[in-house]
């Protein structure tokens, strides 16, 4: 384990198979995880703070070099885009996981990475519904053990797997923004 030092304009988390910890808010240009043992990193940071990124994340390269990224507390914003790539898993476990980039490309989902919504928030940039339901009817974005209160009394789409229930909302929720979070319907 370790901890990112604040303030990077290039984070490449590739050299060891082990957790890179942000628990402080700071910024980084781009941030790639990714190793052959699996490179992690966990965003953790408490009273609301950031880890912004000017301008990509990438998690994993390819089937060979997956990466994790949990999210756990604080506001996770990516500039331009977010690529999830082949075995790699973003966890959105909680806090607010942005996307700043208001274009169906500005988050790419290789066939077999992951992103898991449990007690946290996507959020991104435009009215994105269109984008996620070919993510989510895939199983690429699935909702895993929600939280039990409703984030909001209305909502534009939902897609269930039975026990969860993932909610998207434009601009209600998050001016300007679909927000996408999950809820446990059992």
């Amino acid at each position: 384990r370790g901890v990112e030092p604040a303030n990077n304009d290039l984070v490449n988390h590739t050299a060891v198979a082990d957790v890179l910890t942000v628990d402080a808010p700071s910024y980084a240009g781009s941030l790639m995880v990714a190793h052959a043992d699996t490179a992690a990193v966990e965003v953790d940071i408490p009273f609301d703070g950031r880890f912004a990124i000017s301008s990509n994340l990438v998690i994993g390269t390819h089937a060979a070099a997956p990466g994790k990224l949990e999210l756990n507390r604080g506001l996770l914003s990516v500039g331009s885009f977010c690529q999830v790539a082949g075995n790699s898993i973003l966890n959105l476990n909680g806090g607010s996981f942005q996307i700043e980039g208001g274009d169906s490309a500005a988050l790419v989902m290789d066939n077999t990475a992951l992103m898991q919504i449990a007690g946290g928030l996507l959020q991104w940039k435009g009215n994105r519904i269109s984008d996620l339901d070919p993510l989510i009817s895939s199983g690429a974005i699935r909702a895993v053990n929600g939280p039990t209160n409703m984030l909001s009394a209305s909502w534009d789409a939902s897609w269930t797997n039975g026990s969860n229930i993932l909610f998207a909302d434009y601009n209600d929720v998050s001016t300007g923004y679909t927000t996408l979070w999950a809820f446990e319907a059992e």
